[in-house]
């Protein structure tokens, strides 16, 4: 049995087996941060810039959460006009699988996902590529970690940092042998509805 087929079965055969309190529980919430463009800027030039982001979360169980983000980003160099030079800014929906190895107060977590960027170039490099399209829509990835504070059973703080490689060299316009991307750390708030509590819908019988 090919060793793909085998991790794919460990990993849902875990999902199935994690039967706990956190099974079906949703959350909302909305972060801010800044965001690092990884293009054909030169590194001392390149600038932190903003980010905000809404997210949904759904609890799988206790070990798996799906999370679905919208992100608005802006991405330049420190100024515009010169040599690779830009500005950049976006749209970003993904779609992302969060691994919590603990739960508690305090809740690691890892993660991978997929998204959809729609960007469009506002400040063109004077040596941007010719066949470069300035708009448009660009598949990524999502590569994360992070940390869970739950204040209480429903009020949680996220802290996040996320590597996001995209299938495009156009966010920047300028090419070159590698596909530009970028990272984002970003500090949020969330509710979750519902609660742990073993007796939650209050039978006196625990769940």
């Amino acid at each position: 049995m090919p060793v793909i087929v085998i991790v794919a079965l460990m990993f849902f055969s875990a999902v199935l087996r994690a039967q706990d309190l956190y099974d079906g529980r949703w959350s909302v919430g909305a972060a801010s941060g800044l965001a690092l463009g990884v293009n054909e800027t030169q590194y001392a030039d390149r600038q932190w810039s903003p980010t905000i982001k809404a997210f949904g979360m759904f609890d799988i169980n206790k070990m798996f959460a799906a999370e679905l983000d919208v992100a608005y980003t802006k991405l330049s160099s420190d100024r515009q006009g010169g040599y690779s030079d830009y500005l950049s800014h976006f749209y970003h929906p993904n779609l992302r699988l969060r691994y919590y190895p603990i739960r508690g107060e305090f809740n690691p977590y890892v993660g991978v996902g997929l998204g959809l960027m729609l960007y469009n170039v506002d400040s063109v490099p004077f040596n941007a590529a010719s066949e470069a399209l300035i708009d448009g829509a660009v598949a990524t990835g999502v590569a994360m970690a992070g940390l869970n504070y739950a204040m209480t059973d429903n009020w949680s703080v996220d802290l996040n940092v996320s590597a996001i490689p995209t299938f495009s060299d156009d966010i920047n316009p300028v090419r070159d042998d590698q596909t530009d991307g970028y990272w984002a750390v970003t500090l949020g708030i969330s509710y979750a509805f519902g609660s742990t509590d073993a007796d939650r819908d209050r039978d006196q019988l625990l769940h």
